[in-house]
């Protein structure tokens, strides 16, 4: 039962009388008394503990089945999130940060960040008044350590890109033109090769006279950390990133490793792959490539599910569920999902992650689902970046009356068709979208309805489920074809 309620702040608590309310100052008396009974009280409740006890049920992110919950140890958190961090960032341990709590306490990283950081590092939360306000609360707090998933770090880049568009022709030639040295700039670095001097110099002015500019704008002109986590990160949205400035790195985890698994470190690294693996666990590729791991972060199971627990081991080792490549010098390349690999008709085998990714590069595009398992070609559902697509409408004198009249709108759809051809030229022939169809709605984590997790992870086949008409009606034509074909074989005409 409910002993007592430790109130911080009792200005506006005169008129409440209940006796289990306590002020935090009577609480810090108390324990002061406690210390002189008893003063070696708190180091001894230290030492009885079990650092394998349970510290959090983490509920899994949903994407291959129903949610289920995780067991982390008091060990898991501290070795593969505190202690990997620290390792990756060695800045943490001997600098003051501020960070801002923005994601849902549903993401692991953000319980451990939030609550186990200040216990360790000088690292100090800092929480908006809502996630809508996010903007606002970055501006304000400026923080030097930021975190998010993938789509933040692309909603953020495609207010920049639609702001620079409706900007005056001046700010456009001036972005430009640093878009172009901050591009060979950064590139040569990719590379590892030398910069000479005045490619660095022509650089630096493009910083000071444009990239800090926004930089500052949004919020992250102070920061030196920058991670961004929770699913695959757009290349193109990291060299992005990379060229105005922010050391953007990629950090691959999982709530059943107890968080971290691999980091790019810091220093712009090229984009593309995920770093090297932590000092905390072992990792390693199975025959069918799938990524392994074993070590002090590895979960104790999930809370009263053994059997979903011996599925996801292998021995000592637990199955990530995803398909990886060890480069040279260990560093790890996600390919995609096992479960979420596709076979075309013709027998290709498609990675459909690395098909959305390109996608989702437009400042148009929010969302891309692509399906083609066992089709003749990859067919895309596409929710659009309401905030960006509208300011685009409003700049071209497009009129609209609510969401579903935007994405109908025939401008609208010429507009996604280009974003569509631009990804196609990146790329390979197998992998272009022949077809997409603009969801009628907005998805949202928070409605159950909707095919998204609470960190914004797409349930593929919730989605194929919830909108299987779209996806059918982008096939018509191949399946008309292929039965003409077939009547065609045996000399027979369809009737009419």
């Amino acid at each position: 039962a409910l002993r007592k309620i430790i109130v911080a702040d009792t200005r506006a608590m005169f008129l409440y009388r209940d006796p289990r309310l306590m002020t935090l100052a009577e609480a810090e008396d108390l324990g002061r008394k406690r210390e002189l009974r008893e003063p070696r009280l708190f180091e001894a409740l230290i030492e009885r503990g079990d650092p394998d006890e349970v510290a959090l049920l983490v509920y899994t992110s949903g994407t291959s089945g129903p949610p289920k919950p995780a067991m982390i140890s008091h060990r898991n958190c501290i070795t593969a999130l505190v202690v990997s961090f620290g390792e990756v960032f060695p800045g943490l341990a001997s600098e003051e940060h501020r960070s801002v709590s923005f994601l849902s306490m549903a993401h692991i990283l953000e319980r451990v960040i939030t609550g186990y950081f200040p216990l360790v590092y000088d690292v100090v939360p800092h929480l908006g008044e809502s996630i809508e306000e996010l903007p606002q609360t970055l501006f304000e707090t400026q923080p030097t350590f930021f975190y998010g998933v993938p789509r933040v770090w692309e909603k953020i880049a495609s207010q920049v890109l639609v702001g620079v568009q409706s900007s005056s022709w001046l700010k456009s030639l001036a972005y430009g033109w640093a878009m172009r040295a901050g591009t060979r700039y950064r590139e040569r670095r990719w590379e590892g090769a030398r910069v000479s001097a005045a490619r660095s110099v022509l650089y630096w002015i493009a910083r000071q006279l444009v990239f800090r500019h926004i930089l500052r704008r949004v919020g992250l002109l102070r920061v030196r950390y920058a991670v961004s986590t929770g699913a695959p990160l757009p290349p193109r949205i990291q060299a992005l990133w990379q060229i105005w400035g922010v050391d953007l790195v990629n950090l691959y985890g999982s709530t059943e490793a107890g968080g971290v698994i691999a980091s790019q470190r810091p220093g712009f690294p090229r984009p593309g792959n995920v770093g090297t693996p932590t000092s905390v666990n072992a990792v390693r590729l199975a025959e069918d490539g799938e990524v392994l791991i074993r070590g002090p972060g590895v979960f104790r199971g999930y809370w009263k599910n053994e059997a979903a627990t011996r599925e996801a081991m292998d021995g000592e080792w637990l199955r990530i569920g995803e398909i990886g490549e060890l480069g040279a010098g260990g560093v790890l390349r996600l390919i995609d999902r096992k479960r979420d690999i596709m076979v075309t008709a013709g027998g290709k085998n498609l990675a459909p992650t690395n098909i959305e990714n390109a996608l989702k590069a437009s400042p148009y595009i929010g969302e891309a689902v692509v399906f083609a398992d066992g089709r003749r070609y990859p067919v895309a559902l596409i929710e659009i970046d309401p905030g960006t697509v509208a300011e685009w409408a409003r700049a071209h004198a497009v009129t609209y009356t609510d969401f579903v009249s935007l994405v109908g709108h025939t401008r609208i759809q010429e507009l996604i068709a280009g974003e569509v051809d631009r990804a196609n030229g990146h790329l390979a022939q197998v992998e272009q979208v022949k077809k997409f169809r603009l969801l009628p709605k907005e998805l949202d984590p928070e409605n159950e309805e909707d095919p998204l997790t609470p960190t914004r992870k797409v349930q593929r086949k919730l989605m194929y489920e919830k909108f299987s008409e779209l996806v059918k009606s982008m096939y018509i034509t191949e399946e008309s074809e292929l039965i003409d074909a077939e009547l065609a074989r045996l000399g027979t005409q369809r009737p009419q």
